[in-house]
C-alpha cells in the first residue's frame, strides 16, 4: 500500500512537466511546419512535399492559403505565452472559423465558380477565390442571396474579430466619435470666425467690426480677455436682477433692502468694469495695424562672386601645399575634402594611422605662416566626421549679401514668424536662425567685427518675415546711435529707449508683462502663446491673441555700468521664464567680460553668436572656449545655437545703412508706429522712481568723485588706500568703495584678489554728462 501511495504522490510531479515539455516540442514542430509552408506557398523552394502542400492548402482555401501558416504561427506564440488560460482552444477556434468565413467573402468577391468539382480545382491552380471551403460557405449561405451573404460574412467576420482581439465596441464607437468631432471643429473653424462678428456685437456693442479684417487683428496688450470676463460678469447681473425683482405691492424686509443696496452698488461696479474694459478693448482694436511687407528691391543685390573668386587649380595646389607642410613636420595624411565658403575654405584633412589629433592643431601657427595668413587659419576636429578640418582665409572673399539668404528656399519656406537670415556657413548653405527656439541670444564682438550690422540683419528680417501685429520689438540702446533708425517702425511696441534708467524701467515692464502673460494661460488652462493663441482661433476671437516681443539691447555693458543689480536680476528672470510667454532677449555687447557677462546670465542665455574678439578669455567668457579671437572679422562668426556644444563657422550676412534705411522708410511709409501708451506710463512711472541700486543721489559721499578720479588714474582702488590718501576712517572709505560698487566703476569682491577698475576715462565724462 505504500508502494502505491508513493507511486501516486510521485505522478503528479511528473505529469505537468511532461505535458509542458510536450506542448513546447509540438509547437516548435508546428512553427517549423509553418515556416516551411510558407517557403513552399510564396517560392517554389520546397520541393515535391512542398508542392504538394500548396495545391492542397490552395484547393482547400483558395486565396487564405498565403495566410493560414501565419494565423497558426500567431496562435502557437500566443498560446505559449497564455498557456495557463483557459480560452486558448476557444481563439484557435475563432481564429479559424474567421479564416473560413474570409474564404467565404474571396470566393464571392473573386465570383468563383458555381460548380463544386471546380471548387478544388481552380483552387489548387492558383484561381482567386476560397477554395473547397469558400465554394461550401457559399453554398450554405445561397438560400439568402447575394446580397445577404455579404451580410451574414462581414458581420460574422466583425464579431469574430471583436471576440478574438476583445474589443469593446463602445470604445471604438467613442473614438470614432471624437474623431468626427475633431474633424467638424476643424471644418467649422472659419464658420466660427464669420459668426465672431455676432458675438462681438453682444459683447462689445459700440464697437464696428465690419472695417477691419479679423483675420489679421491681434491684440497687443495682456488684458485682452475682455470678452471672457464679460462673459462671467453677465450671469452676476442677471442674478441681482432676481433677487430685486418681486411683487410690488410687498414690502420688503429690513435684510432685502440692505442686500438690494449693496448688490446695486456691486452692479454699479461691474457695470464700470464692463465699461472700462470695452473701451480698453476698442482702443486695443484701434492699434490694430494693417502691414505692407518691404520689397525685396530695397535690399542690394549680391555682386555675382559666391563663394570667392579662387579657382578649382588654386585650390588643388592650396591641398598640396598644406599636405607638404604637415609632411615636413611629420605628419603623415591626406586631404579628403574641401569646401570653399564666403570668406575662408576649410581643407577635410583625415591622418594616417598612428597621427594624434594635437600634432595637427598644435601645427595652426605654422600653417598660418606657410599661407601668409595673421588670422583665420583655425584647426579642429570635424564634428561627425574623422577629419580634422583646417579652415584658411580666403584671398579674395565674398559678400554675403542679407537679399541672397532671404530669397533662399530656406527662409522663404520658413514657418516660424521669428526667423532670422543669419547668413551663410562654410560650404555656402544659408543659415536660418529661429529665435522662438533659441530662444534668447548673446553676441559679441569688438568693435568692426560685424556685431551692429548682425543686430540690423536680425531686425530686417523680422521686418520681411512678419507684421506688427504678430511680432513686437522693444530696443535699447544706451550709446544713442545704432537703433535710432528704427523709430517709426510699426513693430516699434515703444519709441527706442535710449536712456539708462528708461532702459531698466523697460525691463521692469518686461517682467511684468511676463507675469501678467502666464496669469492669463492659467486661467485659460494653456501651458504657452502658442496654446493661447490657437485656443483664441478655437473660440473664434482672433483679435485676443497675443503677439511675440522681441527685447533687443544694443550695449549691455553700458546698461550694466548704470545698475548692474537690477539689470541683471530684470534680464535673469526674464531669461529663465519668457519663452513660454513668447518674449526673447537679445543682448549685445562689445566688452564680453565676466562682470557684466555674468555666470547668472550665461547659464540663461543659451544661444550664443561671438565675431572677433580681442582676446581668448573673452572668447572662452562668450562661448566657453577659444577661438573666437582666430576670427578675420567683416562678418567672421561663430555660432553656437541652443542644444550645441561646438560652435559652427559662417558668414553673417550684410545689410548696408542704406538699405536699412530704404527698408525703415519703406515700411514707415505704408505702415504707422502705434506705440502702447500703457507701456510709456509705466516706464515713465519706473524712471521717476529708479534710484541706482536703491541709494539716493543725496547719500553719495562728497569725496566719491575724487575717489573715482584716484581709481581710474591709478587703476586700482581699495579700502586702505582710500583711508591713507584723504585721511578718513575705515567705515567711510568702506562706504565710498560701497558706492562705487553700486555704480559699476569697479568690480566686487572676489575672494582675495583686487578690485578691478570697470570704466576708462573717457566713459566716466559720459556719464557725467547724462
Amino acid at each position: 500500500m505504500a508502494t502505491k501511495k508513493n507511486n501516486h504522490t510521485k505522478t503528479p510531479k511528473k505529469k505537468p512537466t511532461d505535458n509542458s515539455k510536450r506542448f513546447e516540442l509540438i509547437s516548435i514542430g508546428i512553427i517549423a511546419f509553418c515556416i516551411y509552408l510558407i517557403i513552399s506557398i510564396y517560392s517554389n523552394a520546397g520541393g515535391p512535399i512542398g508542392n504538394a502542400l500548396k495545391k492542397f492548402f490552395a484547393g482547400l482555401l483558395g486565396t487564405c492559403a498565403y495566410i493560414i501558416p501565419f494565423v497558426t504561427v500567431a496562435l502557437i506564440v500566443y498560446s505559449l505565452k497564455h498557456r495557463k488560460e483557459k480560452s486558448s482552444v476557444s481563439k484557435y477556434i475563432m481564429s479559424y472559423v474567421a479564416v473560413f468565413v474570409l474564404c467565404g467573402i474571396f470566393q464571392i468577391v473573386f465570383q468563383g465558380s458555381k460548380d463544386t468539382a471546380l471548387w478544388y480545382a481552380n483552387g489548387a491552380k492558383g484561381q482567386a477565390g476560397g477554395g473547397f471551403i469558400g465554394g461550401l460557405t457559399v453554398a450554405i449561405l445561397s438560400i439568402f442571396g447575394k446580397a445577404g451573404s455579404y451580410i451574414i460574412l462581414f458581420t460574422a467576420a466583425i464579431v469574430l474579430v471583436i471576440l478574438i482581439f476583445d474589443i469593446s465596441v463602445a470604445n471604438v464607437y467613442a473614438s470614432c466619435r471624437r474623431i468626427i468631432e475633431e474633424i467638424s471643429l476643424k471644418y467649422n473653424g472659419e464658420k466660427k470666425d464669420k459668426a465672431k462678428k455676432t458675438r462681438g456685437v453682444v459683447t462689445e456693442p459700440d464697437f464696428d467690426v465690419d472695417d477691419i479684417d479679423e483675420k489679421k487683428i491681434i491684440f497687443n496688450i495682456p488684458e485682452e480677455t475682455t470678452g471672457k470676463q464679460i462673459e462671467f460678469a453677465d450671469p452676476e447681473i442677471r442674478l441681482y436682477d432676481d433677487v430685486t425683482s418681486g411683487p410690488e405691492d410687498e414690502e420688503p424686509s429690513d435684510e432685502e433692502k440692505e442686500a438690494k443696496k449693496i448688490s446695486e452698488d456691486e452692479k454699479e461696479q461691474i457695470d464700470k468694469e464692463i465699461k472700462e474694459e470695452m473701451e480698453e478693448t476698442e482702443s486695443a482694436k484701434d492699434r490694430f495695424i494693417e502691414y505692407t511687407y518691404p520689397s525685396i528691391d530695397l535690399l542690394a543685390r549680391p555682386n555675382g562672386t559666391q563663394g570667392g573668386t579662387n579657382a578649382a587649380e588654386e585650390l588643388r595646389n592650396n591641398a598640396r601645399q598644406l599636405i607638404e607642410t604637415l609632411h615636413s613636420f611629420k605628419v603623415d595624411a591626406k586631404v579628403v575634402e574641401i569646401s570653399q565658403g564666403p570668406t575662408i575654405t576649410r581643407y577635410e584633412i583625415e591622418p594616417a594611422e598612428g597621427v594624434r589629433v594635437n600634432q595637427i592643431t598644435n601645427l595652426s601657427k605654422d600653417i598660418g605662416l606657410k599661407f601668409r595668413a595673421d588670422k583665420g587659419v583655425m584647426v579642429a576636429p570635424v564634428p561627425g566626421k574623422s577629419t580634422i578640418g583646417i579652415e584658411i582665409e580666403n584671398k579674395n572673399p565674398s559678400t554675403v549679401t542679407l537679399r541672397e539668404v532671404i530669397e533662399s528656399e530656406e527662409f522663404k519656406n520658413h514657418k516660424s514668424k521669428l526667423a532670422v537670415a543669419l547668413g551663410k556657413d562654410v560650404s555656402g548653405k544659408p543659415i536660418i536662425m529661429d529665435l522662438a527656439k533659441m530662444p534668447h541670444l548673446l553676441i559679441a564682438g569688438a568693435t568692426g567685427a560685424g556685431k551692429s550690422v548682425c543686430i540690423n540683419t536680425l531686425i530686417i528680417s523680422l521686418l520681411y518675415k512678419a507684421d506688427p501685429n504678430e511680432v513686437k520689438l522693444v530696443m535699447i540702446d544706451p550709446k544713442q546711435v545704432e537703433l535710432g533708425v528704427y523709430n517709426g517702425i510699426p513693430h516699434l511696441l515703444i519709441p527706442v529707449v535710449k536712456d539708462a534708467k528708461k532702459a531698466t524701467g523697460a525691463l521692469s515692464w518686461a517682467v511684468q508683462e511676463m507675469t501678467e502673460r502666464y496669469s492669463i494661460f492659467e486661467r485659460n488652462n494653456v501651458r504657452n502663446i502658442k496654446g493661447y493663441n490657437d485656443l483664441m482661433d478655437k473660440n473664434g476671437t482672433p483679435e485676443s491673441k497675443m503677439a511675440s516681443i522681441v527685447i533687443i539691447i544694443d550695449e549691455f555693458a553700458d546698461l550694466m555700468m548704470v545698475a548692474p543689480a537690477d539689470v541683471e536680476n530684470y534680464v535673469c528672470r526674464i531669461a529663465q521664464l519668457a519663452r513660454a510667454a513668447g518674449m526673447h532677449l537679445v543682448i549685445a555687447t562689445q566688452r564680453p567680460v565676466v562682470k557684466f557677462i555674468t555666470g547668472n546670465i550665461k547659464a540663461n542665455v543659451p544661444s550664443r553668436i561671438s565675431f572677433m574678439v580681442a582676446s581668448a578669455k573673452d572668447s572662452m567668457t562668450i562661448l566657453d572656449m577659444g577661438g573666437a579671437e582666430k576670427l578675420i572679422g567683416k562678418g567672421d562668426m561663430l555660432y553656437m545655437p541652443v542644444g550645441e556644444t561646438t560652435p559652427s563657422r559662417m558668414q553673417c550676412a550684410f545689410v548696408s545703412d542704406d538699405d536699412v534705411k530704404g527698408v525703415v522708410e519703406a515700411v514707415s511709409s505704408t505702415s504707422e508706429a502705434v506705440y502702447d501708451p500703457n507701456v510709456i506710463e509705466q516706464i515713465e512711472k519706473d524712471e521717476g522712481e529708479y534710484q541706482p541700486d536703491g541709494e539716493n543721489p543725496g547719500d553719495a559721499d562728497e569725496l566719491l568723485p575724487d575717489a573715482i578720479d584716484m581709481a581710474i588714474t591709478s587703476g586700482q582702488i581699495s579700502t586702505s588706500l582710500l583711508q591713507r590718501r584723504f585721511r578718513i576712517g575705515y567705515n567711510r572709505a568702506g562706504s565710498i568703495i560701497d558706492q562705487m560698487e553700486a555704480r559699476g566703476i569697479i568690480s566686487g569682491l572676489d575672494g582675495n584678489k583686487p578690485r578691478q577698475v570697470l570704466i576708462t576715462r573717457e566713459q566716466y565724462n559720459e556719464m557725467l554728462m547724462k
